[in-house]
Order: structure tokens, then C-alpha cells, then sequence
């Protein structure tokens, strides 16, 4: 399906099966509170990501067969995108430690892992539109990422639907489980809300869990 919110789609709950669009960002405060990701699912460690880039050949060329095709989303020239796996990674911007966003946001993809880098960072992955790489830095805890959850172990469900009653597909690629989109929820798994904060200041001071949409703007979402 393509991104539906070029069609002026904007739900707030979406009640039947439907692929969405870029997801929402998230600070890693609700990384940490481990219970983001659906029923069944995790945010990934950073571990689980090196297990998938190394199924796929390296940091260097893992990024070409996660990255969706074309240019639709991606900025040009897109390179050495094959999505042989199915991921589908899209560009969904990133919002910086002082509540700013991303100017080009068709330029790259970064999700956060669930492990600590150090005092101030955690663990994160990028895909970039200029080659096939998947590496690793370390984004201040108030950076606002996307998630792509991973199945638990012992969950074989591979239908999945979070606390807004959103749908997602999945996709194994060799031993893991992913989820096929970006997580887009508002809520934790156990129902809480998860705090959509808008104001720039307001951001950058989080200690707290929180996400946003890109730009402020739903149509991003969907």
C-alpha cells in the first residue's frame, strides 16, 4: 500500500488492517521504560541489530537489502536499495536534542536500540540514501528516532497490533522476526499514554518518555 496520508488519510486509530506510513519519533526515555513495542515484541538491542547486519553481509552493504526501492520516498539517488528482505526501511527524519527537526528528512533512517552507549547516549542505526550501509553511532538520550520492534523468542504471532489498535505486518530475515513499519503508537503496551510533546524547550528538557510526529504533523505518520 502506498503512503496513505497522500491521500488525506488521518486516523487517530486505525481499526482494520492497514500498512502505515513513516511511524512515529520517540525519545529513548521510552525505549527505556521497556514497554513500548507491542505484546510480544521489544525494541531491539543493539546486539540483535549486529546479528542482522551480519546475516546480511556487514555494515557496509546490510543497508541495501533493508532499504525500500526508488525514490518515492528516498531522496536520489537512493543507491544500492534492493529491499530483497522485505524491511521496507523509509526516511522518517529525526528530531534533535533541542526539539528542532531534521531539514531533509528523505535523507537517512535511524532507529533506535535498546542499549546503553554511555552516560548521556544510546545505541542507534542508521540507513542512508547514498549507499547501502547500516552502521551504528550513539545519539543523545533526547534525540527523537524511529523504532522497527523485533518478535520475542518464544512469540510466534505474526500478526501484530499496538495500543491504538494500529496493524503492522513482519518480515523474517533469517533467525529474527521484524516488524515490516515503523511503530506509530501513542500508547505503551499497558495501555498509558506516552506524552506527544510539540514545544521545542519542552522537548529538549525530557528526563521522561515522550514522542512526537515528525514536524508536529500527523500526515507524516500514516
Amino acid at each position: 500500500m502506498e503512503f496513505i496520508h497522500l491521500l488525506g488519510y488521518k486516523p487517530q486509530v486505525v481499526q482494520s488492517p492497514s500498512v502505515l506510513g513513516y511511524g512515529r519519533l520517540y525519545n529513548w526515555y521510552a525505549v527505556n521504560t521497556g514497554k513500548l513495542a507491542p505484546t510480544g515484541w521489544h525494541v531491539p538491542t543493539d546486539t540483535e541489530f549486529w546479528t542482522l547486519i551480519t546475516y546480511l553481509g556487514g555494515s557496509g552493504v546490510a543497508g541495501g537489502p533493508l532499504k525500500e526501492t526508488g525514490t518515492t520516498h528516498w531522496d536520489s539517488p537512493n543507491t544500492g536499495a534492493t529491499n530483497t528482505t522485505g524491511f521496507t526501511g523509509k526516511p522518517a527524519g529525526t528530531r534533535f536534542t533541542d526539539g528542532t527537526f531534521q531539514t531533509h528528512p528523505n535523507t537517512g533512517a535511524e532507529y533506535w536500540s535498546s542499549t546503553i552507549a554511555n552516560v548521556n547516549s544510546a545505541f542507534e542505526h542508521l540507513l542512508n540514501y547514498t549507499g547501502p550501509t547500516f552502521y551504528s553511532s550513539n545519539p543523545f538520550y533526547a534525540s527523537g528516532l524511529s523504532i522497527r520492534c523485533i518478535r520475542d523468542n518464544d512469540n510466534s504471532n505474526t500478526t501484530v497490533t499496538d495500543g491504538d489498535g494500529n496493524f503492522y505486518t513482519s518480515v523474517t530475515i533469517g533467525t529474527q522476526t521484524w516488524l515490516a513499519q515503523n511503530l506509530a503508537t501513542s500508547k505503551y503496551n499497558d495501555g498509558t499514554s506516552i506524552p506527544n510533546v510539540t514545544d521545542n524547550t519542552a522537548w529538549s528538557a525530557l528526563l521522561t518518555g515522550a514522542y512526537c510526529n515528525y514536524l508536529n504533523d500527523i500526515n507524516y505518520v500514516f
